[in-house]
């Protein structure tokens, strides 16, 4: 016992030497952990969003080297930056700037196999989001990175912890000289081998304290409007999982008012919101979408609900803010919108703790902080209640007036209170485009028997 009072004694007492190798260790360790997470977090970033040649090789390279023996990264360091070796000129050999050399080469590894993996289950989660808003592969590292940076902290403590806790390496390079290059892993070595164990204690007790309070710390821690003059589908043709979906589907919609989409389940109605959008491409065919100036933009709603791991105000504002609208007018817009709606009540909620049916509907405004050309909305309504559904309802046929919209809905009777137009799909192959008036007149047999099922119950 009388080692460990000892060894309370000098960490209360503020012994220099104690609390000079403590400083040192934590300067090495600390610099090393932000030049391997600014390095390495972009590096995972990439690795997670994009997809090249090479990918699962360059991804089993960082998860090999995470197990990379660190006196071997010792050695190495040792033979290139010796005065007989090919960085000998520098210099920095038994010098706390090579120990944080030793250090990033080690940790970096970790960083970046650890984050990859998260990063990449985020990414695939928001990947339709950054489809629907189009966002640019810069953009969207930055915001997978944003959002996953609580959960990045597991990843860089323990690249933390792997720096606090080496010996091998750092002993070899940095020679353990006192007062120089002298840390607290390689004092408690040297200090149990000469048997002062109050010292090594004091260290040991130290170096715990010190990842705890870390790890405690880091835890706490308005669009021009163009006359649109065609949208169409053209012989178009594809397939998934070896099986071909659309074969020669030609649509041509209406250019005014709502077109609805309706079909049984797994007919192919969300696919062409899909194609519309260009978030999946035909294998062949054309999507053609025509104005009086420029090709139309898409303002997308889609079946998939993904928020961003912000408050409500935030997810509202990112599509305004990968546009780059200054931050003024993003919170006019915001505030603006969400008194529209009556949701200002909740703009300080966090999106992905919403009720399923408040989810819905936010995702609904959010399609409308920024209105392009074209509507298409994937089955909007689908989780909301009566009132939701009325005031979506009403806002559409308000819009229609200065929008084209298509949508997609399961509802009959919401299909016959919106619809100027609607188009029937069955197994992958359209059925019939009828205006709404003359729909219930129709001739064709699945038209017919879809609509007696639906509506009349029989």
């Amino acid at each position: 016992m009388e080692v460990f009072f000892d060894s309370l004694s000098l960490i209360l007492s503020f012994d220099k030497n104690l609390y000079e190798i403590i400083f040192l260790s934590l300067r090495v360790s600390l610099v090393a952990l932000l030049i391997s997470t600014i390095i390495g977090l972009p590096i995972a970033g990439i690795l997670a969003s994009k997809n090249f040649l090479g990918k699962k090789l360059v991804l089993i390279f960082f998860n090999s080297m995470m197990a990379l023996p660190p006196v071997f990264v010792g050695l190495v360091l040792y033979v290139f930056f010796s005065q007989s070796g090919f960085f000998g000129f520098m210099n920095i050999l038994y010098t706390p700037i090579i120990m944080i050399i030793a250090q990033v080469i080690i940790i970096l590894p970790i960083i970046i196999s650890v984050s990859a993996e998260l990063l990449e289950n985020i990414f695939h989660e928001y990947k339709e989001f950054f489809d629907t808003f189009s966002v640019g592969t810069l953009r969207r590292v930055k915001t997978t990175l944003f959002d996953a940076r609580f959960s990045l902290i597991t990843c860089i403590l323990t690249g933390l912890g792997r720096a606090l806790s080496e010996v091998g390496a750092i002993i070899i390079v940095g020679g353990n000289i006192v007062h120089y290059t002298r840390v607290m892993t390689t004092t408690i070595a040297l200090e149990t081998s000469r048997g002062n164990l109050s010292l090594a204690i004091a260290l040991g007790i130290i170096l715990i304290f010190i990842s705890i309070m870390l790890s405690y710390q880091l835890k706490i821690s308005v669009n021009k409007i163009h006359m649109i003059k065609k949208i169409s589908i053209k012989n178009v043709n594809f397939g998934f999982d070896q099986k071909v979906f659309f074969k020669n589907l030609s649509i041509d919609f209406s250019t005014k008012g709502i077109s609805v989409i309706i079909g049984p389940n797994g007919s192919g109605k969300s696919l062409i919101t899909k194609l519309l959008k260009g978030i999946i491409l035909p294998d062949s065919g054309e999507i053609q979408l025509v104005s009086d100036k420029i090709t139309p933009e898409i303002s997308y709603l889609s079946q998939k609900i993904t928020f961003l791991r912000r408050d409500v105000y935030s997810n509202l504002a990112y599509p305004l803010v990968i546009k780059n609208h200054d931050k003024k007018q993003i919170k006019q817009k915001v505030n603006k919108i969400l008194k529209n709606f009556n949701f200002l009540d909740k703009i300080n909620f966090s999106a992905r703790s919403l009720s399923k049916g408040n989810k819905q509907f936010l995702a609904f405004v959010r399609s409308q902080i920024i209105q392009y050309d074209i509507l298409v909305l994937d089955e909007p309504c689908s989780n909301l209640d009566f009132e939701s559904i009325k005031i979506i309802e009403k806002y559409l046929l308000s819009l229609k007036k200065k929008k084209k919209i298509i949508m997609v809905t399961h509802d009959m009777f919401q299909a016959m209170r919106l619809a100027d137009e609607i188009i029937i799909v069955n197994d992958g192959e359209l059925i019939e485009v009828s205006e709404k008036k003359s729909i219930l007149k129709s001739k064709n047999n699945f038209t017919k028997n879809f609509f007696t099922k639906h509506i009349f119950n029989v």
